[in-house]
Order: structure tokens, then sequence, then C-alpha cells
């Protein structure tokens, strides 16, 4: 059975967090500033002011886990590559953009690190070419 996980980027904290619940009726989730997710002291945050991120099931040759928005690095044999982690709802498959090639992750084998995330790490946008 696949993993089910996810974290919260918060917009206006600028913050990444650990999500302890999501409530899909009332659109909220509730969270942990410290990480801890066995304690009853969480806050809560709205959908309208989160960016949702969900654990594609993937893990960079390091062991860390891949999330939607995260930036990684390969190497194509001849240059460093930076690309872009997303969702596509039309082939419903994690996928990596990068240099205006989207291929499916599960072709790039783990071949590959992570070197942060669009949120956290602005200054990779450069190096994704936006």
């Amino acid at each position: 059975m696949r993993e089910f996980k996810m974290k919260a980027w918060l917009k206006k904290e600028k913050k990444m967090v650990s999500i302890i619940g999501i409530d899909l009726n009332y659109q909220y989730i509730r969270y942990s500033d410290d990480g801890n997710l066995f304690k009853d002291d969480y806050k809560i945050a709205e959908f309208k002011d989160i960016e949702l991120l969900q654990f594609t099931g993937a893990k960079d040759k390091a062991g860390q886990e891949v999330y939607e928005a995260d930036v990684i690095k390969f190497n194509d044999g001849i240059d460093d590559i930076y690309g872009l982690i997303s969702y596509d709802d039309e082939d419903a498959v994690y996928c990596v953009s990068y240099e205006n090639v989207t291929e499916h992750l599960s072709n790039m084998a783990g071949d590959f690190e992570i070197v942060g995330n669009i949120f956290e790490n602005p200054d990779l946008h450069e190096q994704l070419g936006y």
C-alpha cells in the first residue's frame, strides 16, 4: 500500500510544517510548530492560507522523501540539471520538469538529490530557469 503523507507551506508565515490532521469538510489543517505529531498542542490553518504538498512515494539517493514542489538535481552525463517535482492531473503521475522537458518521476530511478523546494528556497527559481 502506498504511504500517504503531506506537509504544508504556511503562506503568511513562510514556513513549512508537519500536518497532524486534515479536515476536508471545514477545509483546514491541524499542524505542529515543532514537528511533534503526537501532542495536543497544535495550531490550525485554513486551506486558503497554505499550500498542501503530498509525498510522491519516491526517495532521493540519500533516502530523503520527495514531495511536490521539491527541486531535485541530477546529472545527464554532461551537466547538472535542476528539475521541479509536480503532479500531472492528466496522466495521474508525479513528474519532474526541467529545460522544457517533463517526464515521469518514476523514470528517474532515484538517481537524484533534493536540493530544496520552491517555497523555502526561492533562489532555486534561477536554477530552474524561472
